[in-house]
């Protein structure tokens, strides 16, 4: 569903309505291909995904659905790896062991 760009003969309207496309295999080509140049290019294109199937997608569909619900857990993960790196970087420079396996809290959003 985000893997690829949608098809330009079944869903010709997409491109006059989504100015910049963008997919998962998008991301991973620019990602082999080394163009971005800093973690900001790639979040960038990250969100554009999820932005650009919650804006053609109908609110309450399955694809907007999904779309909302993906966006909601990349954000999560970026928030924890950035506060987790900056624990890290707290303890390394506090003089304890610069690698402090943080707990991780189980709920029922969990897999």
């Amino acid at each position: 569903m985000f893997h690829d760009l949608p098809d330009a003969k079944e869903y010709p309207d997409y491109y006059q309505a989504i100015k910049t496309p963008a997919s998962f295999s998008c991301v991973r080509e620019r990602i082999d291909d080394r163009l971005y140049n800093n973690a900001a290019e790639f979040m960038t294109d990250m969100e554009l995904i999820f932005e650009n199937a919650k804006f053609y997608n109908e609110k309450g569909s399955q694809i907007h659905d999904d779309a909302a619900l993906l966006q909601v857990t990349y954000i999560d993960s970026v928030l924890v790896y950035k506060l987790v790196a900056s624990l890290r970087e707290s303890i390394s420079y506090s003089g304890y062991c610069s690698y402090y396996p943080l707990p991780l809290q189980r709920n029922e959003y969990s897999y």
